[in-house]
């Protein structure tokens, strides 16, 4: 019984020390920082989507867009960098590519059945999708300001 543990234990002898050596090595993990939520008064809240978006924008809406800035930290980081220049080969630009797929994304997920988001001159036949789409993400931008998501200015 003995002789054949042991025999056993050698053939498998060769797995138990990558086992081992695997439960050596050193491991890591990444939880994503945890920002508190914008202290931000709700009048002051309220009154910039009243001014800013289609007076018929739903609440569902203005909370899509407002989880998407306060969700998405990475991207509004690449925005802010794009937007403040730090070399004298860069240039700022006040519409990143960032915030501008993310106006491209959001207008294509709630802009469907005639529904709109920004004011009627802003949008509508007449406009052009692409400066639709820089509108929004302007205003996204002046969203984050407002909220103080922005970690430079």
């Amino acid at each position: 019984m003995v002789i054949s543990m042991l025999s056993i234990f050698q053939e498998y002898l060769f797995i138990i020390w990558i086992i081992v050596a695997l439960a050596l090595l050193p491991m890591t993990s990444a939880l994503p920082e945890e920002t508190p939520f914008p202290d931000i008064s709700f009048q002051e809240f309220s009154q910039f989507i009243s001014q800013n978006f289609n007076p018929t924008i739903s609440l569902a809406s203005v909370l899509c867009m407002l989880f998407s800035i306060t969700e998405n930290p990475d991207l509004l980081a690449l925005h802010i960098r794009q937007q403040n220049a730090r070399f004298p080969e860069e240039h700022s630009t006040m519409v990143s590519a960032w915030i501008w797929c993310l106006s491209r994304s959001i207008q294509n997920k709630l802009c469907v059945k005639g529904k709109t988001l920004l004011n009627a001159l802003e949008e509508g036949p007449n406009v052009p999708n692409d400066q639709t789409i820089t509108i929004l993400g302007t205003k996204l931008d002046t969203l984050a300001d407002i909220l103080q998501l922005k970690p430079f200015v």
